[in-house]
């Protein structure tokens, strides 16, 4: 039985290296970003966590606030090896950036090029 098992995940293992399957923010489980904002000087300092698969070396993340919304667009970076390839299990990454802007009066991200929950945390 334990045979059969570690065949089955193996065999899933390769389809998903063999296809280039990139992460699919269906994998996320609806876990959300993050996002705990220091503004200051016209200057948000932002840190939280992002939702992306344990084959991730890092995460970029770039924002822009329009119109009192903060955009935060956030770019996972796979390890060697990975070839883009991940599983649908998601793991939370720190991440942190500043950048120059009005007041936001509210949040949105985007996990390679898709919608994810906000979740504003206070510190």
């Amino acid at each position: 039985m334990r045979m059969r098992i570690l065949q089955a995940v193996l065999i899933v293992i390769a389809l998903a290296i063999v296809g280039g399957a990139s992460f699919a923010l269906k994998g996320s489980g609806g876990a959300a970003v993050t996002v705990n904002d220091s503004y200051e000087g016209g200057i948000h300092h932002v840190r939280g966590t992002v939702p992306v698969p344990p084959s991730c070396a890092g995460v970029a993340v770039s924002a822009t606030v329009v119109d009192g919304t903060a955009h935060l667009a956030f770019t996972p970076d796979y390890a060697p090896g990975a070839n883009g390839a991940c599983t649908t299990v998601t793991a939370p990454r720190p991440y942190e950036t500043s950048f120059s802007g009005a007041p936001a009066r509210a949040y949105e991200a985007t996990v390679e090029g898709q919608p994810v929950p906000v979740r504003i945390i206070s510190s």
